[in-house]
């Protein structure tokens, strides 16, 4: 777990551990005050309700990519494709628990608006910067391409949560990097 800066941030690394241990559906104030070291009312004091703390725990995760994934901009358009793509597997974002959390949250989405925003919203941020540096290079449709490299991405994000073993993150970032490769067969990344 990241050591949290303080009681709000403690809850939410305690929530995306719970989510990791336990599934979404189990993940209760209990599961995460427990966790936290915390009273179930420093839930209270924090957060409105369980929505909004996993609200947050998806607002959190979203940010800590975000903060990785500023490539140079000194770096050459295919240098900030790879640093983009490589962000989405650095430490801090790319662990099982984070995945977990994300992928967690994200398929709830589909029946709670808020995460959905929530999901929209990092979604059209993450495709808008990856098609900038796509751009940048010269692909024809940078849109479309940076729509499947975020979608091999995905894939490598469940196939990690599926059998962390079988594909740890080194391996998960080089597969990334080659299907960008494949995808933008003149990007040299």
């Amino acid at each position: 777990m990241n050591t949290p800066k303080s009681t709000a941030d403690a809850l939410l690394e305690a929530t995306i551990e719970s989510i990791h241990r336990n599934g979404l559906s189990a993940t209760t104030v209990s599961t995460v005050t427990e966790l936290a070291g915390l009273s179930r009312g420093m839930v209270r004091h924090n957060f409105s309700s369980k929505r909004q703390m996993l609200a947050e725990t998806m607002k959190k995760l979203w940010g800590g990519w975000m903060l990785v994934t500023k490539p140079s901009p000194n770096a050459t358009p295919a240098d900030q494709v790879k640093a983009i793509v490589l962000a989405m597997f650095k430490p801090e974002v790319f662990s099982t628990p984070r995945v977990a959390a994300w992928l967690a949250l994200s398929s709830e989405a589909h029946t709670d608006p808020v995460l959905a925003e929530i999901r929209e919203r990092a979604y059209a941020e993450w495709t808008r910067q990856l098609a900038d540096a796509l751009e940048a290079y010269g692909a024809a449709d940078p849109a479309a391409a940076a729509i499947n490299v975020l979608a091999v991405t995905d894939g490598l994000w469940l196939r990690h949560l599926l059998d962390p073993e079988a594909l740890p993150r080194e391996a998960a970032a080089e597969v990334a990097l080659d299907a960008t490769r494949l995808l933008m067969a003149d990007v040299d990344v």
